[in-house]
């Protein structure tokens, strides 16, 4: 195998600790064709020191959320820990959620949007076990609460219902049967009641599906839980063709309501980082059906919002892109 960057090595390491990867353990990578073949290789290296099994498998790029190859499906079934280093987020793929899903049970990380160097500096490097705790904490608020609100200095305000919901927590960390988490985003998010859904976000950070850091904000009108406006400029437009392209209503519908909590993370235009960056918030249009929600339909884009205020029902979540409810822990 060729000689490798220790720092992508490093990263890679850090994928198969946080998976928990044993010996002789099925461990498949799907990438795509336009990912730096470096990434893949490392992962197989790093695999391999676990004594693990590795398998590379190559498919050309999907859109955020669509529907896997059937080869890589069948593949995934068969995997006890899966790890994904693509172009575009396949984290909410139909075929992904069933290989993390009973009968199959296989671990798995998503590393959507990767670049070399989200997996050699940046979020990656963050104490993934000692934030966990911390993540749970938020995760439970979300859980217990019936109503939330997102405002941010930039003009988001949006309101939802979340009663009957489970909040999730992706802490990075893969160590049992089942498990699908993104790296190296950290964050608590949950699916809001579709209807529900009221108000205005102003994506002025950064959006997924390619469009990356944001230029001039992008800013969505939600009535009833679907987006029926979507302004600004370049990247505006972009985003209605993605969402126009996948050719049903639904596609419109806000999906996902999320808080950030990686402090190692940055603003970089690639998702996988961006979203779980601590003083941020997302939402996202698409599908939530793979985290309790009702629509299912095969895309997700996630946009990012900077400095939120999030309320839980009388909660102060968050103000101003602070912690409120509870701290980080030092040195991570």
């Amino acid at each position: 195998m060729k000689e490798l960057n220790e720092d992508l090595l490093n990263g890679a390491r850090k994928v198969m600790e946080c998976g928990d990867v044993k010996q002789g353990e099925r461990v498949v990578i799907v990438t795509d064709t336009c990912e730096p073949p470096e990434i893949g290789l490392a992962m197989i290296e790093a695999a391999n020191e676990f004594g693990a099994t590795p398998v590379l498998l190559t498919m050309n790029p999907v859109s955020p959320g669509g529907d896997l190859p059937f080869v890589i499906d069948e593949a995934l079934k068969n995997a006890d820990y899966i790890i994904t280093p693509t172009t575009t987020s396949i984290y909410h793929s139909h075929g992904m959620h069933v290989a993390h899903e009973e009968p199959y049970n296989a671990r798995a990380v998503a590393l959507s949007e990767c670049t070399m160097d989200m997996v050699m500096a940046g979020g990656i490097t963050a104490d993934f076990k000692k934030i966990r705790p911390v993540v749970h904490e938020i995760g439970e608020v979300f859980t217990k609460g019936k109503k939330i609100k997102f405002t941010t200095p930039a003009g988001t305000c949006l309101e939802a219902s979340i009663e009957g919901r489970d909040g999730y927590c992706n802490t990075g960390i893969a160590d049992m049967p089942g498990m699908l988490e993104g790296m190296p985003t950290i964050e608590v998010f949950i699916a809001p009641v579709e209807e529900s859904v009221n108000g205005v976000i102003v994506c002025d950070a950064s959006c997924s599906g390619g469009i990356g850091v944001i230029k001039e904000p992008i800013i969505l009108t939600i009535e009833n839980g679907i987006a029926t406006k979507i302004e600004g400029g370049e990247q505006a437009r972009k985003l209605s063709e993605i969402v126009e392209a996948v050719g049903m209503p639904n596609a419109y519908q806000i999906a996902e309501m999320a808080i950030g909590l990686n402090p190692k993370s940055r603003i970089t235009g690639f998702i996988n980082e961006d979203e779980g960056k601590y003083g941020t918030c997302h939402c996202a249009i698409g599908s939530n059906a793979g985290f309790g929600g009702l629509n299912d339909v095969p895309l997700h884009i996630d946009m990012v919002q900077y400095n939120p205020t999030v309320l839980i029902d009388d909660i102060v979540v968050e103000k101003d892109g602070e912690l409120i409810i509870a701290e980080l822990p030092d040195s991570i």
